[in-house]
């Protein structure tokens, strides 16, 4: 909550990086509050913060507009099934990704088909670890 306030205000920031902080669902509820407010935010690194299913959930609906991503990690996330479908749709949109870091998040089945017919249209994706 309290990194969710101190951002909210930063919205010239580029890259944000809170890789390994035990987010959790509840964390990344508070930091997908800020995000819409950052318009220019290009990095997004959220590795290894145990947000499971739910979290994956609320993180998908966090990113979905910001569409001046280049960078994302959300690796080892275990986001799901769940997570990983609503990864997807939020995926479709952000054209001008090119790095992109998914590694383990347990996708199965549909969610990673969705995912893979979502990451088929990044057409500037240089870097991929799935």
């Amino acid at each position: 909550k309290y990194l969710s306030d101190s951002i909210r205000e930063l919205t010239s920031l580029t890259s944000l990086d809170v890789y390994n902080n035990n987010l959790q669902s509840e964390g990344c509820m508070y930091l997908c509050q800020s995000l819409p407010r950052l318009k220019s935010l290009k990095t997004l690194m959220i590795s290894t913060n145990d947000l499971a299913p739910e979290g994956g959930v609320i993180l998908a609906r966090g990113i979905q507009n910001l569409t001046s991503l280049t960078c994302l990690d959300v690796g080892y996330n275990s986001l799901g099934t769940e997570g990983g479908m609503a990864l997807a749709e939020s995926l479709k949109e952000m054209t001008i990704l090119s790095k992109l870091s998914l590694a383990g998040n347990n996708f199965r089945g549909d969610a990673f088909r969705a995912i893979s017919e979502s990451i088929s249209g990044l057409t500037v994706l240089t870097s991929l670890k799935f």
